[in-house]
């Protein structure tokens, strides 16, 4: 059931389950769009509801999750709508992630760099030129979307998957990159790899980084991902400069 939330079309408020919200900002891919919906999920989490629900904040939109038991739908929509999420400060991460981008680390690089007519070392530059934000996780635990990729890397997914990548992939497609948690066959192209765990059940926060947070892969040698990788979950990563 849609409900229009009275904010001048800014929302819109449909319960899609008897226990979960969604809360909705445009239909585009957009950065503005994205920060109202990281807005919305802040105010949320520091509002007096906040041990009772659970967020999913995704590109466009906001899930919010409740016990109807502890938490009736019409006080949830209330305080949404009451929620001023304009004057909340967003304080993204920044971050430096260690990527290798040689060898079996790399498996697609030389087709991708085909695809787009210039050199694997063009491409790479491109890769760790550019800064990154994580928009969503998604799809499996852990698996994170990310925005920023250069539109000279833009290609399109596969026509059929390719066969399983290792954890850790930074893959590219469609005009996004993401980083993959657990192996699985894919019509991204993979062209490196980080150590970083991106999904632990041994770590209170189970993902690395928030929905919001800005990354800076950084390279390191085949030799280097390997001292990484047995140093721990998330040996390698750096505080950046925001």
């Amino acid at each position: 059931m849609a409900i229009d939330s009275g904010k001048a079309g800014e929302q819109s408020l449909r319960f899609i389950s008897e226990d979960a919200l969604l809360v909705e900002y445009g239909d585009t891919l957009d950065d503005s769009v994205h920060q109202k919906v990281r807005a919305m999920d802040t105010a949320l989490r520091r509002s007096r509801i906040a041990s009772r629900i659970e967020t999913v904040p995704t590109f466009r939109s906001l899930l919010v999750k409740f016990d109807p038991f502890l938490l009736t739908p019409s006080t949830l929509l209330a305080l949404v709508e009451s929620l001023d999420a304009s004057q909340v400060e967003l304080e993204p991460g920044s971050w430096r992630v260690p990527v290798c981008m040689r060898g079996e680390h790399a498996e697609d690089l030389d087709q991708v760099s085909g695809l787009l007519e210039c050199t694997p070392a063009e491409l790479q530059e491109r890769i760790l030129n550019s800064t990154f934000k994580l928009y969503m996780y998604g799809f499996a635990p852990g698996f994170a979307y990310l925005g920023g990729l250069d539109p000279r890397l833009a290609v399109p997914r596969r026509a059929t998957p390719r066969k399983p990548m290792p954890p850790g992939s930074l893959m590219i497609a469609g005009g996004l990159a993401s980083l993959a948690s657990v192996s699985m066959p894919t019509g991204w192209y993979v062209i490196g790899r980080t150590p970083v765990h991106m999904f632990s059940l041994q770590r209170t926060q189970l993902v690395p980084f928030s929905v919001g947070d800005t990354l800076d892969f950084y390279a390191v040698t085949p030799g280097e991902f390997a001292r990484l990788e047995a140093a721990g979950e998330r040996a390698g990563m750096k505080r950046g400069e925001g």
